[in-house]
This record gives C-alpha cells, structure tokens and sequence, in this order.
C-alpha cells in the first residue's frame, strides 16, 4: 500500500520530546502572523495553543514533556487486560483472512473459562487487604464493570499462576516479561538495575508479541506500545505508581 510501504521502525530508537523543543515549537505557533500561518504551524507542530501548565512557576513544576508521564493505570491495566482476554477467549473481532479457530492462544473457552474465573474468586481471601479491591469470578463479572484495581489483581497477581500449564508455552513466556516488567515498575523504590531489566523486558514482550499473535494485523494495537515507554518517564519523573489516578482519587 502506498505510505505504509517504508521499512519497519523499531521503536526502541523513537526518542520523546524535550522541555525545550517543546518551548521552541511553541513560540514557533505563537509568532504566527496570520490564520492561515497558524494553521500550517499547528499542523507541523501538533500544539494549537499553550497550556495552562505552562503559566505555572518553573520552579515548582516538572516540565511540560515530564509532567505528562505515561499512564500506569489504565494502560497496564484496563486496556491490556481488555486486550489480552478477549484474544485468549477468542472473541477478538479478526481480519477476513484470518479464522479464531486457527488462534492457538485461545484456550479460555467453555468450562476451561468457567473454571478459570471460578480460581480467581476463589483467590479473594488470600488477596492483601492492601490490595483495596481483590479481583471477583472473572468469567463472571468481566462484562458489568471489573474495577481497574481487579483487573491490576488479577493481571499482575493471578494470572501467571492461573494460566500456567493452560495458556501455551510461548504465550505464557510473553505475558511473564509483561507482568514481570510493571511490577518493577510498580515498587516503591527502582534501582537503575531493575529499570533497565524493566525496558529490556519490555522490548522483548513487544518484538515476541508481534511474532506470536502477527497473524492478524488488527492485532496489533498502539496501547500495546505505550508501556515501552514506561521505565524511561519512571527515569525521568520518579515513580509512576504514585502518580496515576487511583493515587489521585484516593487522596481526594
């Protein structure tokens, strides 16, 4: 197809923005002269105006590009977790040329499924209270609001341990370098050591996962990426995990 025929990119090599290409594109829109000048600068840009964080002291405040961390709430949580189920249960809406029935990781179907979220209730009175909300029957509640904190869990507590010896061997190994990664990156304290332990796994769940699940391009999705990024914003920014919007939420 025409545009989408460039060579791969690996984005271990993509770089994020800095505080000061940020304020030099910035003064670029703002020294716009006319409407139809702004607009080509908004474009080349992606900025349409200055933020409100931007009025805020320097002093007291991270950067623009640093103040917006990646997401380790619902990222992590939410949309892989919404991501991942429905593969392994095989209810991923597919491409034409591809069959669900040809998805050698589906495997929670039928009483596998039902016996899967029964172990995962059956978990609860194991579960920290610390936990704040430990994870219900999943097959059970996973259509009428499965709290992100149960989808945290279940995903990041439950899973490798409930899908052992169920979920095939390659795509138990891919989802142990995911878990293992955001629960680096969930502690209270991170050595550098630990970090790049956390972003060498990382790189190697994105380049497996492409090559397990690749039969489907509609399987490859930009939240999946999203995570990559993680270890470098924790680097930069302190620690994620006390700063997504459960932390937030509780404080208030």
């Amino acid at each position: 197809m025409a545009g989408c025929d460039h060579p791969d990119v690996n984005v271990e090599e993509i770089q994020g923005g800095s505080a000061a290409d940020y304020n030099k594109n910035l003064t670029f829109l703002l020294h716009s002269e006319n409407l139809t000048n702004y607009k080509w600068h908004r474009k080349g840009t992606g900025i349409s105006r200055p933020s409100l964080m931007s009025g805020l002291p320097v002093e007291h405040c991270l950067s623009i590009t640093l103040g917006l961390a990646g997401d380790s709430m619902h990222v992590p949580t939410l949309n892989l977790g919404e991501l991942f189920l429905p593969l392994w249960c095989g209810l991923f809406q597919c491409a034409a040329m591809d069959t669900v029935d040809s998805w050698d990781w589906a495997v929670l179907k039928g009483e596998v499924w039902q016996n899967h979220g029964e172990a995962v209730g059956r978990a609860w009175p194991y579960m920290p209270t610390s936990f704040d909300r430990p994870p219900h029957n999943i097959a059970k509640k996973i259509s009428s609001g499965y709290k992100g904190k149960e989808w945290q869990g279940y995903f990041y507590g439950l899973a490798l341990a409930l899908l052992h010896g169920i979920l095939p061997s390659a795509y138990w190994k891919n989802l142990c370098k995911l878990v293992h990664a955001i629960r680096i990156l969930h502690q209270r304290s991170i050595p550098l050591e630990q970090l790049l332990i956390a972003q060498s796994l990382l790189d190697k769940f994105h380049i497996e996962y492409e090559t397990l699940y690749m039969s489907n391009v509609g399987l490859i999705v930009s939240i999946l990426y999203v995570p990559a990024y993680m270890p470098c914003y924790t680097k930069d920014s302190r620690y994620l995990a006390l700063v997504p919007q459960v932390c937030i939420q509780h404080g208030l």
